[in-house]
């Protein structure tokens, strides 16, 4: 395929490549199809990517919180958390890049530049205090279980035996970086991406994260919790957020993609601050879930929708593909984090399981349509509701129906149509992401301070909050453009950071050069 042409015929040809995409064939057949998909996922960026805008009209509100939490939060990678330490298991890594020399920017200047006031300002630094607070508890705890159990003089399968009860003897060696605890362990190979993507890996029960607090010892739980000052429930808590699970067989590429917690940037935005992030959207639904009392009642002539069923999957589906896209926005930051400047700002063969928005949301929406073809559902809800099993199960068989036609066209539609779907609006607005972050990353810096670690901050802090809505609600959009009805694919970074930080930059002057931290 040429790397010119309409985006929409290049999106749908990606697209179809995607939905084709093998998934059980041998290593060879599979890097083979996704070596073709790699040449349109480079067509399809260059066609929706866009250059950086410049200007310097106000910026919006929603821009001024992520930029006053980006320029908040850069000091404590340099001030407040320590640069990882590499303890147990040895494993290969090039060496880390050091942070980006923060800039420190007076609560005057943030509200003049960003428009916001002092108070917001105040609150702003209270919360990005009180997520460093929580990187260094992470910290804390890595720094008691590696004295508790003496893993400078003994094996660290001691400790992985005690977080893995049950592993075949002498048990996996584990590896430490900071506060991030990972055991070596014997797994099938597949993405690093599902240490933000858990339903890439081949199996459930066996993937980086699959840890869980209770096989802990409640004893242990107990120790740690008076060792760093913490109760019982922050203790399970922490463990999840610090422990993960990588292949044996070569686990510096996990390492690396891992690199966004280990840093600290996860803690500090609450963008994929713990592994088990993900996991309830791959859960099964049970019987009384999809909230099915609000839209099923029983009337005069028996059981009636209170919604037209479209509609209700609507409602169902959109907190699922939400939390799916904000570990998609993790993944692809870690991803860009861990790149650093090196190589050019392109798509990568790695990027495929990344951009592979067909299967991405497949799995998340899988357990709804589970749910509602189940048995046990309908036997659930003509219980509860007292009407014949054989109403219930006709009920829910066209409520499945519709739902199964509702998301093949309006959730997963190929791209030409009238109203893009929701999965090719998502994946241009990831392709347009990931070229903008790629550039900004590489872009020669302002003389007055570094935006690396800025931009990333930045980002992350916008998308955390942002709804999933704006891609194709005008109103809700800090991207839009007049001239079209659905607002273009967002790249935040290109569209406001550079001419954000430009404001504060320029406001800092009229006090002075501003300070960088020593």
């Amino acid at each position: 395929m040429s790397e010119v042409g309409e985006p929409i015929d290049i999106l749908g040809e990606l697209i179809r490549a995607l939905v084709e995409r093998p998934r059980d064939s041998d290593l060879a057949e599979r890097r083979s199809a996704d070596q073709r998909i790699l040449e349109r996922l480079a067509a399809a960026a260059n066609a929706v990517h866009s250059a950086p805008r410049s200007g310097n009209e106000p910026v919006p509100k929603r821009v001024a919180t992520a930029m006053g939490l980006a320029l908040l939060s850069a000091p404590h990678l340099t001030g407040t958390l320590p640069a990882p330490s590499r303890d147990g298991a040895e494993v290969v890594e090039p060496p880390r890049r050091t942070p980006d020399v923060p800039l420190l920017i007076s609560n005057e200047v943030l509200e003049r530049s960003l428009g916001v006031a002092g108070w917001e300002v105040d609150e702003l630094r209270e919360e990005v205090d009180r997520r460093a607070g929580r990187s260094l508890k992470y910290l804390r705890t890595a720094n008691w279980l590696w004295s508790y159990f003496r893993l400078g003089e003994q094996p660290t399968w001691t400790l992985s035996r005690v977080l893995f009860p049950g592993t075949p003897e002498p048990g996996p060696p584990l590896t430490r970086r900071g506060g991030q605890l990972y055991l070596l362990a014997e797994m099938v190979p597949h993405s690093p991406h599902a240490l933000y993507l858990p339903w890439l890996s081949p199996d459930p029960a066996l993937c980086p994260t699959s840890f869980r607090s209770r096989t802990v010892d409640p004893s242990l739980q107990s120790r740690i919790g008076r060792g760093i000052g913490a109760d019982e429930e922050e203790v399970s808590e922490l463990l999840e957020a610090m422990v993960a699970l990588v292949p044996v067989s070569n686990p510096a590429p996990w390492l690396a993609a891992d690199q966004w917690r280990a840093d600290g940037l996860a803690a500090l935005t609450d963008l994929g601050p713990t592994y088990a992030a993900g996991d309830w959207l791959l859960r099964p639904v049970g019987t009384d879930g999809a909230d099915w009392r609000a839209w099923i009642r029983v009337g005069p002539e028996g059981l009636k929708l209170k919604n037209a069923p479209e509609k209700i999957f609507d409602a169902l589906a959109l907190p699922r593909i939400s939390a799916m896209a904000r570990l998609l926005y993790t993944a692809l930051l870690a991803t860009v984090h861990r790149e650093g400047t090196g190589g050019e700002a392109s798509v990568r063969l790695e990027d495929v399981d990344l951009f592979d928005v067909p299967r991405h949301m497949k799995a998340v929406l899988a357990p709804l349509h589970t749910w509602v073809a189940r048995s046990s559902t309908a036997r659930h809800i003509a219980k509860e509701t007292g009407r014949p099993l054989e109403e219930v199960s006709r009920l829910l068989a066209q409520i499945r129906a519709a739902w199964v036609n509702h998301e093949r066209s309006s959730w997963c539609g190929q791209p030409g149509s009238r109203t893009p779907s929701i999965q090719t609006l998502l994946l241009e607005h990831l392709l347009a992401m990931a070229a903008g972050l790629r550039t900004a990353v590489r872009q020669v810096p302002d003389g007055r301070g570094q935006h690396r670690d800025l931009l990333l901050l930045f980002a992350a802090h916008y998308l955390r909050e942002a709804r999933l809505e704006r891609l194709w609600i005008k109103s809700m959009s800090d991207c839009a453009d007049e001239q079209r009805k659905i607002p273009p694919p967002e790249d935040i970074v290109g569209a406001w950071f550079f001419r954000a930080l430009k404001r504060v930059l320029d406001e800092a002057d009229k006090d002075g050069p501003p300070q960088q931290q020593t």
